[in-house]
């Protein structure tokens, strides 16, 4: 009687081993940023905002997953510099000198400001700001020009904590006449104002005192950065060239900021 072999067990092994460093290999990027939709919304929403879609479309490319999670502004670039996570979106070159960048913008964002309807507040340059009470977030950069006025001497400014919950709250400031003015990123204040349900009371009051910032995914300035951005880069090229960003985009009211011409 022929001895039965563990030919079928060792087949079975080996494909196990084989999944195993399939999976093994397979990597994790960890994502970190403040809350700021439409560019980066709630994880795990059916709007976890656009760039978190591309970022996962440019993961499942190469068999990764991305790991994204909300956290304070100023803590998510500090550990994506120091490499403890991978990579923050919705940075200006002001916010991540020393990170690596994406070499192409993933969004641009135009800095408004905004005021109660029906207020008469007149602004032509960015000093008119200087006699106005002002609401901001904490430890974001709003480009150079404004940021000068908002460390000013004398210029009375009202900080919220960079949070979920930051614009809502500039925007009861605002609603009672706490502060004069907030400023917000146009995109993410059209948002925060449809869900709110303050479009109408909540108005602008200047879009082009400055110019529009570009936004970057900004990583860890090391060679696994390096390696991201590449990536990241890529998947903006190629999903732009697809039609696939103008389908994401449309999800969220937007438009491409930076159109092919042909």
């Amino acid at each position: 009687m022929k001895k039965p072999t563990h030919h079928n067990h060792h087949h079975a092994l080996f494909a196990a081993i084989l999944a195993f460093s399939a999976v093994a290999s397979a990597d994790t990027i960890t994502v970190r940023s403040d809350y700021w939709f439409p560019y980066n919304g709630e994880p795990g929403s059916a709007q976890e905002g656009y760039m978190i879609e591309l970022l996962r479309l440019a993961a499942a490319g190469t068999g990764d997953t991305i790991d994204y999670r909300l956290m304070d502004w100023e803590l998510a670039l500090e550990r994506s510099l120091n490499g403890t996570s991978d990579c923050v979106v919705g940075a200006i070159a002001s916010d991540a000198p020393e990170h690596l960048r994406t070499s192409a913008a993933w969004g641009k964002s135009q800095n408004v400001v905004y005021g109660l309807d029906g207020n008469s507040i007149a602004l032509d340059a960015v000093d008119d700001l200087k006699s106005l009470r002002i609401g901001v977030v904490q430890d974001y950069a709003y480009g150079d020009a404004i940021d000068a006025v908002l460390e000013a001497d004398g210029v009375q400014t009202s900080r919220v904590e960079a949070s979920r919950r930051a614009f809502p709250l500039l925007v009861m400031k605002l609603v009672t006449r706490k502060i004069d003015v907030l400023i917000e990123d146009e995109n993410v204040a059209s948002a925060g104002l449809k869900e709110l349900g303050l479009s109408n009371r909540v108005v602008p009051v200047s879009s082009n005192l400055t110019e529009a910032d570009d936004l970057f995914v900004a990583c860890t300035p090391n060679a696994r950065g390096g390696k991201l951005i590449a990536a990241f880069d890529q998947i903006l090229e190629q999903s732009r060239a697809s039609g696939e960003l103008d389908k994401i985009l449309a999800r969220y009211g937007l438009e491409d900021w930076a159109p092919v011409t042909p």
